[in-house]
């Protein structure tokens, strides 16, 4: 939502550079709600409580501990779609803090510090885990910072 809100914010000063980020935030965030193992263990929860036999359920069972072995983002190896989406994700929220740098000073540099955290983690997937996992935890402060700073400025904009 807030890269949508952004994106109309900012539409009528940067056109292309707003498009370009709203589209890699959108595909990113399609991405990841389809990568998302969460939903793959909905699934299979619902076949486990419908299965009839113990056979049924112990495939079931099976199966859902081998999507939760393969779905840890701080694996060393994370899913093509958890990186693919970060990334995305990181670009836009790059993009955007940099247009947002000239009205709105704090939330252009702690989005940049959220995208580079997330862009230096998604270069560096040959590193100790442990060292990746820092990165991860402060690039999911700034972020967190940085929506309520960008839903500040946008409170601004529209009093305006």
């Amino acid at each position: 939502m807030i890269f949508l809100a952004l994106a109309a914010a900012l539409w009528e000063t940067h056109k292309s550079a707003a498009a370009v980020a709203l589209a890699s935030g959108l595909v990113g965030v399609a991405v990841s709600l389809s990568s998302n193992v969460s939903l793959t263990l909905l699934s299979l929860s619902r076949q486990f409580a419908a299965a009839t036999s113990a056979a049924q359920q112990a495939a079931l069972l099976a199966a859902g501990q081998a999507v939760l072995a393969t779905g840890d983002p701080l694996a060393i190896y994370p899913s093509a779609g958890a990186y693919v989406s970060l990334l995305l994700i990181a670009v836009a929220g790059l993009l955007f803090s940099v247009i947002l740098l000239r009205p709105h000073r704090a939330a252009g540099i702690v989005g940049l510090l959220a995208s580079g955290c997330d862009l230096v983690y998604w270069l560096t997937v040959f590193l100790a885990p442990s060292s990746r996992a820092s990165l991860l935890a402060a690039g999911g402060l700034f972020w967190m910072i940085w929506h309520l700073l960008v839903g500040l400025s946008l409170l601004r904009l529209a009093k305006e």
